[in-house]
């Protein structure tokens, strides 16, 4: 994912209760300086195994197009920058959850590979409609 696609890292935020009403894959939403953020569960929307969030946890907030929100990644290890000479486009894979990864940066010094996010893929459009009336203050109108 570009840095400039990432608004802000901040820590997960433990003693949020759930939205009611809300989809499964929104954990939570919190309050950022004022605004509400709803908080993106990924291993969720992609049918993976839950883990124990940890102090390590994060949340990556996002501004895609008029929504923002944050998704829960396990940790932050390092920001990085990549020459594009050293980009690629993502293989192809079968999978329409595989959509996200766009291009593929080659780690020379360590002989890495990582897949890089298209942050506008995140979400699909009916997801995002749908995070947007919970940041709106509009979750009386949101159902699971």
């Amino acid at each position: 994912m570009h840095i400039r696609s990432v608004d802000e890292v901040i820590r997960f935020p433990e003693d949020i209760p759930r939205v009611p009403g809300a989809p499964l894959f929104v954990m939570r939403v919190i309050n950022l300086r004022g605004k509400a953020i709803p908080l993106i569960d990924q291993r969720t929307r992609f049918d993976t195994p839950s883990i124990q969030q940890s102090a390590k946890s994060r949340a990556i907030v996002l501004t895609l197009g008029r929504l923002q929100a944050g998704f829960v990644v396990d940790e932050v290890s390092e920001v990085k920058a990549i020459s594009s000479s050293a980009l690629s486009e993502a293989p192809d894979l079968s999978s329409t959850e595989a959509d996200v990864f766009d291009r593929v940066a080659h780690i020379e010094q360590d002989g890495r590979m990582i897949l890089l996010i298209d942050p506008q893929e995140l979400l699909t459009g009916a997801e995002q409609d749908v995070i947007a009336a919970i940041g709106d203050g509009e979750t009386r109108t949101v159902r699971a």
